[in-house]
């Protein structure tokens, strides 16, 4: 009613605690390619991108620490049970099922509270289910699909990542993953290779993640047959 008194409310904070992964390039390159400019940026942005793939890596596939610090990757964290938290599995009952399985897996987390962000697998995986077919020959996944630089399942944008691990298919909800990540800091030392008229460069970054409600994201094993 207007004017009547509004009750305070008191809610729930969901806190997650993580390590961070240090992950560090040391590239040698000779003392002439420092005096051309493109050979020096060749050199930093193939540099980047390898900082950045293990990055991936480790985000999506780095094993579990056996401290109990660092973050496991999406992919190898443990499923849930009836008495422990964990991801949401489904494995495909067949492979020609997969497309179910990945349904399945959408509908569970989403009944979960979880937002579906994202399927990320491989492009190996990809092609497994772009080979599915119906009983009339037909594919289940439509032509426009897979003609797409930007496919989407189940109203989702499909992902691919080589770091996925094979016959895997994650799917995500990104307002449940917590992610730190540095900056990249990159340092040239000319004395630390003097013998050999060389120089190193040093590329570092941190990288910390960590799943507020893990069952929010969903994990689809494609069995071999």
């Amino acid at each position: 009613a207007e004017g009547a008194e509004i009750t305070a409310s008191s809610p729930a904070l969901n806190q997650v605690s993580f390590g961070t992964h240090k992950i560090g390039l040391l590239v040698p390159f000779s003392n002439e390619s420092l005096r051309y400019e493109d050979a020096v940026t060749l050199i930093t942005d193939s540099a980047t991108k390898t900082l950045v793939a293990k990055a991936d890596n480790l985000f999506l596939a780095a094993e579990k620490d056996t401290n109990g610090i660092l973050p496991t990757g999406i992919a190898k964290m443990d499923a849930a049970t009836d008495t422990a938290a964990g991801v949401t599995e489904v494995t495909a009952t067949s492979k020609a099922k997969t497309l179910d399985a990945v349904l399945d897996v959408l509908s569970k987390t989403t009944d979960k509270g979880a937002t579906p962000t994202a399927i990320v697998m491989r492009f190996s995986t990809w092609a497994t289910l772009l080979a599915i077919t119906a009983t009339d020959g037909r594919p289940l996944i439509e032509p426009d699909v897979t003609a797409s630089a930007t496919p989407m399942l189940f109203n989702t944008p499909v992902l691919f990542n080589s770091s996925v691990p094979a016959n895997t298919i994650l799917t995500m909800s990104a307002p449940d993953v917590i992610v730190s990540v540095s900056n990249i800091t990159a340092d040239t030392d000319s004395s630390y290779m003097f013998n050999s008229d060389r120089s190193a460069m040093r590329m570092i970054m941190r990288l910390g993640f960590g799943v507020v409600k893990p069952e929010r994201l969903g994990r689809v094993i494609v069995p071999a047959k």
